[in-house]
């Protein structure tokens, strides 16, 4: 008697294999999403430092910005003062002498 066998095409060899794993270890897949939920995190993680580094010169740079207009206007009230100080006495009516 004479039996002739198909051979498996390669793909399903390889896709053989992993099922053949899976029945070995029925926790691999569970262990597979947690391990790949683990890494997703980490590199959420991993960005959203990174984003935060990158924010905190601009923040830095705005705050320094703010403070500086701060102070140009401080300095421009400052000499505006004595002008003004000028101004409303020059309104100011004099007192008769007495």
């Amino acid at each position: 008697m004479v039996t002739i066998g198909i051979a498996p095409f390669p793909e399903d060899e390889e896709a053989a294999v992993p099922a053949a794993e899976e029945a070995e270890d029925p926790a691999a897949p569970a262990e597979l999403v947690a391990l790949a939920i683990c890494e997703e995190t980490e590199l959420a993680t991993d960005f959203a430092e990174l984003e935060a580094e990158a924010a905190a010169p601009d923040a830095a740079v705005e705050a320094d910005s703010a403070l500086d207009e701060r102070d140009e206007a401080r300095e421009e009230a400052e000499a505006l003062a004595p002008e003004a100080a000028d101004a409303a006495l020059a309104e100011t009516p004099e007192a008769p002498d007495a």
